[in-house]
């Protein structure tokens, strides 16, 4: 099994959300919790295009940076696959693999996306 379809396995098999620290958030309400998605949504779209220069101009410095901040303002908000994906990129950079980085990171945005749809219904669930 290459690299790449490992980790591409190893995303699929994580949850999109952490139930458990989604949980540990609840508490402070929706109206702290979608100020928090939006500002996440924010974050994604500028990593995820900062990851794509990087690959772009092959610069492992500024992929790993942008990667890594990916990973965990996605971790600590719950957004789990997103976060593994971004740890994928962020790996694969740091080992030279530009290609499997690329590979991964062109489902970078989706994922963003899908982790900011579940956000939103989840707080959509809790009361004002």
């Amino acid at each position: 099994m290459s690299g790449l379809q490992g980790a591409a396995d190893a995303i699929a098999g994580t949850p999109v959300l952490d139930d458990a620290l989604l949980g540990e958030l609840e508490p402070f309400g929706a109206t702290f919790l979608v100020e928090l998605v939006d500002t996440f949504e924010t974050q994604v779209g500028i990593l995820v295009r900062d990851v794509h220069v990087a690959l772009a101009a092959a610069d492992t410095g500024a992929l790993h940076r942008a990667a890594h901040t990916l990973k965990g303002s996605a971790a600590s908000i719950g957004a789990s696959r997103c976060s593994a994906a971004a740890a994928a990129v962020d790996r694969a950079g740091q080992e030279g693999d530009l290609e499997g980085a690329a590979g991964v990171a062109s489902g970078l945005a989706s994922l963003g996306s899908a982790a900011v749809a579940a956000l939103r219904a989840r707080v959509r669930e809790l009361p004002e």
